[in-house]
């Protein structure tokens, strides 16, 4: 039994019989490359995920949907504003109707009706568990044969007597000389000991983060560049910004208790979007966007209005924030030296 990331190379299936268990983005990457050179795949899914057919109508479908505000707002966030008000007030029936329709198009796309793994559900649910966009020749593969898909299942036990083989929950036994567990990864954070961790989460043990970004009860610590965003790179650019500017003394943080709250929220808020699966709070999307606007408003800088009308209907372009670094590190200057640990105070500002 291998994971997903220890696969060196399709030559460890070749000839060989394969399950591969999970139905995200790796796991059925890696069930196309592998069926290529085995003598079975096999696909063993506790859930199926709504999947994003790559192009619709010709059109990437992951620019427009996921990387467009307008995309970004077909999901209900914690704070609506504008059009998102819109969308979730007295146009919901439209919301709802575009993405009926998009599940029909990935459907009929997919051919996820004639081959069996059609997820229970609508595409409402596409935002559950992540985003995922199809893989290339999967759909092709399970038509041909090559991948056989085991729905609503999971791996019971290995046996080892005799062939290698795999029995699952509802009583099939597989073949499986190679098993690839791609379910997923944890974020743990080893680094730290049990006692800062444990100001550091609540009870379900996710991370109580500040704007995901500052521990409210833990001084010397933030997390910019930690949360899972669809742009990983400039989250982390403007969370890095933000914690210079929290250092220099120049964002006035909200009083405990709100913060409090408002992180309350916004867990809540993202393990029902996410169905759970909000790896312990550390996860930005589907509300990538959200995060940038909530820190860029911290530190009183944004794009011009055009560039954000633009962003409603156009892929976001990371390069529109380049300037914003020469600003704020421009107006920054010498960050003050400290004299002691800095901590959270009780009045919500940090002393140093």
């Amino acid at each position: 039994m291998v994971t997903a990331v220890e696969v060196p190379d399709v030559e460890l299936a070749r000839g060989r019989h394969v399950v591969v268990v999970g139905y995200g983005r790796s796991a059925c990457d890696l069930a196309v490359a592998l069926s290529d050179v085995a003598a079975s795949t096999h696909v063993v899914a506790r859930r199926l995920l709504w999947k994003v057919p790559r192009r619709i109508a010709g059109v990437p479908s992951d620019k427009y949907l996921l990387l467009t505000r307008f995309g970004e707002a077909l999901s209900r966030c914690q704070d609506l504003r504008g059009v998102e008000r819109l969308l979730h007030g007295p146009a919901d029936r439209l919301r709802r109707g575009l993405l009926t329709s998009l599940g029909r198009v990935a459907v009929r796309q997919l051919r996820l009706d004639r081959l069996g793994p059609v997820p229970p559900g609508t595409m409402e649910d596409i935002r559950r568990g992540s985003i995922a966009l199809a893989s290339e020749g999967f759909s092709e593969r399970v038509a041909d044969g090559r991948i056989v898909v085991h729905r609503d299942t999971a791996v019971r036990r290995l046996l080892g007597d005799g062939a290698p083989r795999v029995e699952l929950d509802d009583g099939l036994v597989l073949a499986a000389d190679v098993v690839v567990t791609a379910t997923g990864s944890r974020q743990p954070l080893a680094f730290l000991d049990d006692e800062v961790l444990a100001r550091l989460t609540d009870a379900a043990g996710d991370l109580l983060l500040h704007r995901q970004l500052l521990p409210m009860e833990v001084g010397d610590l933030t997390f910019a560049g930690y949360s899972s965003s669809f742009f990983c790179p400039l989250s982390a650019e403007i969370g890095a910004h933000w914690t210079a500017e929290l250092l220099a003394g120049r964002i006035a943080l909200p009083p405990p208790e709100q913060m409090h709250a408002e992180t309350a929220a916004r867990l809540a808020v993202l393990a029902e979007a996410l169905d759970g699966h909000h790896a312990r709070g550390g996860y930005v999307i589907p509300f990538s966007m959200h995060q940038l606007d909530e820190m860029l408003g911290d530190l009183g800088a944004d794009v011009s209005r055009s560039t954000r009308l633009r962003q409603w209907l156009l892929p976001v372009d990371p390069g529109a924030y380049q300037s914003l670094t020469a600003e704020l590190t421009a107006r920054r200057g010498p960050v003050p030296a400290r004299g002691r640990r800095s901590r959270p105070s009780t009045d919500g500002s940090w002393t140093g």
